[in-house]
């Protein structure tokens, strides 16, 4: 992999978590203004998108995505390019497709195309 690449994927990792971060800051600033929704991150991929909660990797609190997170640290890479996923909503395009729901998964980020919220 070339280093152009390399920098591509650790900002889609690097934005995704900071998308995730804000989100979390505005789910938690709006309910001064009485709005019950709460805001989630959608990455886009080729495929479809996804709608998931994103995993910490310094918390411990998820046996299966701390165990990825330890199969992922053991790469000589300090920050593999991979975003780990908890309750991952998978929609693919199309209508007749059947979404799908994984509790854990590494989504890697060359898959990402695009990011947006809910």
């Amino acid at each position: 992999m070339d280093e152009f690449s390399i920098e591509i994927n650790e900002l889609k990792r690097l934005s995704v978590h900071e998308l995730d971060h804000v989100l979390r800051l505005s789910n938690g600033a709006i309910k001064e203004f009485d709005i019950k929704s709460k805001f989630s991150v959608l990455i886009i991929t080729n495929f479809g998108h996804i709608e998931a909660e994103i995993y910490d990797t310094d918390s411990r609190d998820d046996v299966g995505l701390t165990m990825l997170s330890t199969a992922f640290s053991r790469i000589d890479d300090a920050s593999p390019p991979v975003i780990f996923l908890k309750n991952a909503k998978i929609t693919p395009f199309g209508q007749s497709s059947p979404g799908h729901i994984i509790e854990q998964m590494a989504l890697f980020t060359d898959q990402i195309v695009g990011l947006s919220f809910k």
